[in-house]
């Protein structure tokens, strides 16, 4: 897939991916409570640690909540 490449990482908090982005890889890392919960479905567990190859499945605009976590990367790409 071409085109334009971005990525968020931190330790906890929301990332906002933008309208025709097409989610590449999700990572997340953190103890029994650290949580990600993705446009306000399931809250999942990422203890000790969740990476997910998406390639197209979430396509924004969406947001990833991270809670508790020690760190997390999500990446993307837009056309």
């Amino acid at each position: 897939m071409a085109g334009n490449w971005a990525y968020k990482s931190g330790a906890s908090g929301t990332v906002s991916v933008p309208a025709d982005a097409q989610v590449k890889k999700v990572t997340a890392r953190g103890d029994e409570a650290a949580t990600m919960q993705i446009d306000g479905g399931d809250v999942a567990s990422v203890f000790p640690s969740f990476e997910e190859d998406v390639w197209g499945h979430l396509v924004g605009p969406i947001d990833i909540v991270f809670t508790g976590t020690d760190a997390y990367f999500v990446s993307w790409v837009v056309d």
